[in-house]
Order: structure tokens, then sequence, then C-alpha cells
């Protein structure tokens, strides 16, 4: 997972298992309550980690375990704790996670 193979991300497991099983983002907005598509087509399209109970509904909504939506998924924690030093990221993700830069700062 880590080195020179290139990590996945949760929207590549998430659009490929849903495919899968034959389910549309319309269909799986049902089976989670959401209003709108709009997470669905932003957790697949972008670099996105929703948290950790709403992969867990995922997964249920899509009859499969929680790690096959995480598989190969490499996360800044998982970089961390191996020792490997943090992706560059944008100042901002669609997520509204902030940026490395912005994290480092306020942590000194």
């Amino acid at each position: 997972m880590y080195g020179s193979k290139v990590a996945r991300t949760f929207g590549q497991n998430l659009k490929r298992i849903r495919e899968a099983k034959g389910v549309t983002q319309e269909a799986l907005m049902g089976r989670l309550g959401l209003k709108r598509p709009t997470p669905i087509s932003l957790w697949e399209s972008r670099p996105t980690l929703p948290k950790a109970a709403t992969i867990v509904r995922i997964a249920k909504a899509l009859g499969c375990a929680p790690r096959d939506l995480l598989d190969e998924v490499e996360t800044d924690y998982d970089r961390l704790r191996l020792g490997l030093p943090l992706r560059q990221v944008k100042a901002r993700d669609p997520g509204g996670a902030r940026s490395v830069k912005a994290r480092r700062a306020s942590s000194q």
C-alpha cells in the first residue's frame, strides 16, 4: 500500500463496490436516508473520507464490510504511523479539512 504503489481512495472503492452490486447513487442515497446524491458523488469523485460511523452505514447499505470500502486507502495517520512524510494537499479539500500546512501551524 505504501511506497511505489498508488493508494486507492475511499471513493474509488465505493464506486467499484456500488457498481458491482448494481446500486445507483440514487438508490444508495435512499438507503442512507439522504435527501440528495451530492455526498455520494463527492465521495466518489474527490479524495475525501467520511466519518467512521458513516462508513459503517454505507457498508451496511451496500452489504459489504467497512474494510472493503477502506481497502488500500492510505490516510495521513497511516503515513505518520509508519514514519513516512505527509502528502501535500490543497489548502482546503472538499471535506472541509484544513491543509497539512495549516494543521502543522496550529499544532505549534
